[in-house]
């Protein structure tokens, strides 16, 4: 489940280039979550479209990419760390097609857990790489080039000053076919953990847990993005209870 992310800058390095293949990681991800085929071919595009992000935005701890989707009828959380990590989710498995993506892009950057940029774009296209694209202009006024596709993503901008005269759609072309330069792994990876569960269930209450004991006799938790379960006895319980 391992991808790579290349950058690099072309045309007397007037150019600046990306390119990732997240295609490992998006099939398995499509096969945690039992995705169809529309969920898995935007999901497998959303998480190469994270994957370009994560690297243009400098100095991001955690880059999420969510996508609220009236056609499909679809929600999607895709999270990328700077350790090259990926993870996501996607609901419902299996929506209907639909010839135009219709709703709303948000790009979230969070440093140190916090979040320091937010970025709207509303979604009115038949190719989540030009809804990208169209991100880019209109919210940094970046002149780029995007395309994303069966999990593989192409980003390419002209440097402010530079190269002026190179077609940037035939660049785009020529990346999409490779590039040479730095890598960076990209790979599957959650961050959920027993010690975050004890955490978030500590804030129910003592009531609850203690419906939990009384009724249950413990407690399973579910992962929504790795589909991990987290099973939790009694005595866990007890110790979250404060009285």
């Amino acid at each position: 489940m391992n991808g790579a992310r290349h950058t690099g800058l072309l045309h007397d390095d007037g150019i600046r280039a990306m390119r990732v293949d997240i295609r490992a990681i998006a099939a398995h991800a499509a096969q945690v979550h039992g995705l169809g085929e529309v969920a898995a071919r935007l999901q497998a595009d959303a998480l190469a479209a994270a994957a370009l992000l994560s690297a243009y935005l400098d100095d991001t701890e955690r880059l999420t990419l969510q996508l609220q989707l009236e056609q499909p009828r679809l929600a999607l959380t895709a999270d990328v760390y700077d350790s090259g990590a990926i993870r996501c989710r996607t609901t419902p498995p299996t929506p209907r097609d639909a010839p135009m993506l219709e709703g709303i892009l948000f790009v979230l950057k969070s440093v140190r857990g916090r979040e320091v940029y937010r970025g709207i774009t509303a979604v009115h296209h038949d190719d989540l790489g030009q809804v990208l694209q169209d991100h880019l202009h209109g919210s940094d006024q970046v002149p780029a080039r995007v395309r994303v596709r069966d999990g593989i993503g192409v980003f390419v901008e002209r440097l402010p000053g530079q190269a002026e005269d190179v077609d940037l759609d035939a660049v785009l072309e020529e990346v999409w076919n490779g590039l040479e330069g730095g890598e960076a792994p990209l790979f599957w990876q959650c961050t959920c953990s027993r010690e975050k569960v004890l955490t978030m269930l500590s804030t129910l209450g003592d009531e609850e847990i203690q419906a939990m004991i009384d009724e249950d006799g413990g407690a399973t938790v579910e992962c929504n993005f790795c589909r991990t379960e987290t099973v939790l006895g009694v005595p866990d319980l007890q110790a979250l209870l404060t009285s």
